[in-house]
Formats: structure tokens, C-alpha cells, sequence
């Protein structure tokens, strides 16, 4: 039998090791420990731009894990606003100073915004026009600059003066327009406008205009005779016709500077601007004519006069034809165009005698029948269009007549041509 026995001194050196290893460990568990708490991050800042820059704040160095930081003094720059420091490049996350923590090392970037240009003083005011023109007066209108210098307009400054003489002292108005009085009849004027703003006066617009009054006695037209500016050579009368809302004009070169309208050729107007008979009221009213004439109205007097006008239609004008012996077949009758101011309506004779002695015969085409642009007929359908069989032999004699169906437009008769069949 065999007995196990104890051993004592075994277990004696194992709980002296255990005794020995478990400060050990503490004292590991505690470096680790203390290593683990004391992590600690760096924030830096980037400017996020290549302008120029001062002011940028140094990184911050030893921030411990889920702490706050305080906002750096902000960066500077001549050309852009500061607008804050963001998480990303793109600046779309702001950072929150005292809100958001650190939790690893951290790049903030700085967002800018260019600066908005130093204003300037306005542009010059646009569409200057003089609405109104009287005996004494002109009122002048105009549109804001386009371009305001980055600074509202208040308000504008107007002066005047006449041809060659000093300027009147500048006069402040606030809306875009100022009527000036006081004014001489038919002298030549010079008005200047511009725009105001926080930074001063703009640039001047300027446009000339001559005060004159349009008047009428009876049917004579007449109206101040004007000094005529550089450019300008005559008058422009501007005829509205009321009853057809129409608006033609009339050229006067020279200084005349009155109308009968008893004696004038309003037919002339009339075909000019196709009013085909009118019986009503016209509206006068009279403007510069510039030496390169273009219709204007700037330089128009506003006020005007009323005449009662009578224009008789415009009746068409028919065109004689020409015929011709074909002389390549000897037998074709040929004959021009035939055209005129109104195509509707007209109708073309074939007028024939035949031997001379046996009287007119004469057959009507309608027009919607012909080609008016060329028509040409062949000797043997002559006889066909007149009815005849044939033609007898011996001297003919053939004619065109073009006429409409208006009775009051004369008939046109082509030349008389003979022709001899053997």
C-alpha cells in the first residue's frame, strides 16, 4: 500500500509568489490606467483661401477627450468677411465653440465671403425724353441709372440753359421727372439730369429741345418757327388720323412753318401709308426734323390741334398692256403683264377686226382665267375665244382692253396691232 504524501514546502512557494504578483499587477493596471486617462488632441485651424490673410490663430495643443474649447481671436483680411470656422473645407457644419467636444485631433476651416465693392457715384439716368413741349415750357421725364454705383439714388439735380450761355445753378428733384418754366418760345435749350446717391452726383444726360406752339386758324396750320440746333433742318408733322388709329407724318425741309391744309395733297399720305378714303377728325402736332431724318417724337410739341379731314379712296391705277408678233412662228400673239393697285376686279378683252370691214369682235377673259403674269395665245384660239371657226384670209387687227369691275376706274387699251393671213 502506497500513502501519498504532503508537501508543504510546494504550498508555501506558491502563496509566497501570489503574494508577490498581486502588486504587480495593480501597479501594471495602474500605468495603463493612468495612460488611458491622460489622451489628449490638437485642433488646428486652416484659412481656406488663398487670399491674403492675417491674424490666423495657432493650434491648440493638449485638449483632453470630450472637451470644449474656447472661440480664437477671428482672422482678417482686406479683400474678404470673416464667416466663421466650419468642420469641413466646404463650410457647411459650424463649429460650436463651447458645445461641441474634442474627440480626436480636429482641422477647422475658416468660410469667407469677398467684400462688397466701395459704391460709387451713379450712372447717367436713361431714356431721357421732353414729354411735354409748350410755348414756355418742357417737361422733361427719365428712367434710374442701370447701374446705381452699389448705393440707392435719393433723389436727382436738373439745370438748363440756352444755346451757348452759362448754366443755371443745379436744381434738386426727387421723382424722375421736372418741368421746366419760364422759358422762351423758339430758342434752343440745353437740359442736363443726373442721379444722386450716398456718394455723390452721377453723370450728366443731356438733350436739347426748342419750345413751340402748334395753332390753327381755320385751315391753315401753323406753329412758332424754332432756332433749329446742329442736326436739324426742317419739320416733322405728325398726323393722327383718330377715327382709324393710324399715325403717318409729313416732312417740311427748310424754316416753313405753317400748313394749308385746304391745298394739301393728302393723297400722298394716303398712299403712303394706305388709307383708302377717310372723313374725320386728325390730331397736328409738330417735331424737329434731324438733317438724317428718322421719325422722332423726343423733340414733339404735346400740345396739338384738331382738323376735320376729307380723303376721297384710292382708286386702282390699270396698266395698258403690249402686244407682239411672235416672229419665230408667225402666229402667236403675245402680250405683257398686266398689273394695277388692286387685282381684284379685272377682267381682260380680246378685241378683234377682222378685215378691217366687218367691225369689232370682242370676247372677255376673267382674270382668274389668266396667268397676268405672262399670257400668250396662240393664233388659231383667237377665233375659238371670239366664237369664230377660223380666221378669213386678208388683214386682221387684234387689241387688248383691261378694265375693272369698279365702274369709276378707267378702262387701259393695249396698241393696235395688224397681222395678214394668206
Amino acid at each position: 500500500m502506497t500513502t501519498e504524501r504532503s508537501n508543504p514546502r510546494g504550498i508555501q512557494k506558491s502563496k509566497i509568489l501570489g503574494l508577490i504578483m498581486i502588486p504587480v499587477l495593480m501597479l501594471v493596471c495602474g500605468i495603463v490606467l493612468t495612460a488611458c486617462g491622460s489622451k489628449t488632441f490638437t485642433v488646428t485651424f486652416d484659412k481656406n483661401t488663398d487670399a491674403a490673410v492675417t491674424g490666423m490663430p495657432a493650434e491648440i495643443t493638449g485638449v483632453k477627450k470630450n472637451a470644449t474649447i474656447t472661440a480664437p481671436t477671428e482672422p482678417t483680411s482686406t479683400t474678404h468677411d470673416f464667416k466663421g470656422w466650419f468642420k469641413e473645407a466646404e463650410c457647411t457644419t459650424e463649429w460650436n465653440w463651447g458645445e461641441d467636444e474634442v474627440t480626436k485631433n480636429e482641422t477647422l476651416y475658416a468660410k469667407w465671403v469677398v467684400k462688397p465693392a466701395e459704391p460709387t457715384a451713379p450712372d447717367a439716368v436713361t431714356e431721357l425724353t421732353a414729354t411735354e413741349i409748350g410755348s414756355n415750357n418742357v417737361l422733361l421725364e427719365w428712367i434710374a441709372p442701370a447701374n446705381n454705383g452699389g448705393s440707392v439714388v435719393t433723389g436727382y439735380e436738373v439745370r438748363h440753359r440756352k444755346a451757348a450761355s452759362t448754366w443755371s445753378a443745379w436744381t434738386d428733384e426727387i421723382a424722375p421727372e421736372y418741368n421746366f418754366t419760364g422759358l422762351d418760345t423758339g430758342i434752343r435749350y440745353e437740359f442736363q439730369v443726373r442721379a444722386v446717391n450716398a456718394k455723390g452726383a452721377g453723370v450728366e444726360e443731356s438733350i436739347v429741345v426748342v419750345p413751340f406752339r402748334v395753332e390753327l386758324d381755320g385751315t391753315q396750320v401753323s406753329w412758332t418757327d424754332a432756332e433749329m440746333p446742329t442736326g436739324f433742318n426742317g419739320y416733322v408733322l405728325e398726323f393722327t388720323f383718330v377715327d382709324a388709329d393710324l399715325v403717318c407724318y409729313h416732312i417740311i425741309t427748310g424754316t416753313t412753318n405753317d400748313l394749308e391744309l385746304a391745298g394739301f395733297d393728302w393723297s400722298t399720305i394716303g398712299a403712303n401709308f394706305g388709307i383708302d378714303g377717310y372723313d374725320g377728325d386728325v390730331e397736328i402736332r409738330v417735331a424737329l426734323k434731324p438733317t438724317t431724318y428718322k421719325v422722332l417724337t423726343v423733340r414733339c410739341s404735346t400740345n396739338f390741334v384738331t382738323a376735320e379731314v376729307t380723303i376721297a379712296p384710292i382708286m386702282p391705277t390699270l396698266i395698258a398692256p403690249t402686244i407682239a408678233w411672235d416672229a419665230t412662228d408667225n402666229e402667236l400673239i403675245v402680250w405683257d403683264a398686266v398689273t394695277d393697285a388692286n387685282a381684284d376686279g379685272i377682267r381682260v378683252h380680246v378685241r378683234v377686226r377682222v378685215n378691217f370691214g366687218k367691225g369689232w369682235l370682242w370676247a372677255s377673259l376673267a382674270s382668274s382665267e389668266l396667268d397676268l403674269s405672262t399670257v400668250s395665245l396662240g393664233l388659231g384660239a383667237i377665233p375659238e375665244i371670239l366664237g369664230l371657226e377660223e380666221f378669213d384670209l386678208g388683214e386682221h387687227s387684234i387689241r387688248l382692253e383691261v378694265y375693272s369691275n369698279n365702274p369709276e376706274v378707267a378702262s387701259a387699251f393695249s396698241n393696235m396691232l395688224t397681222f395678214t393671213i394668206s
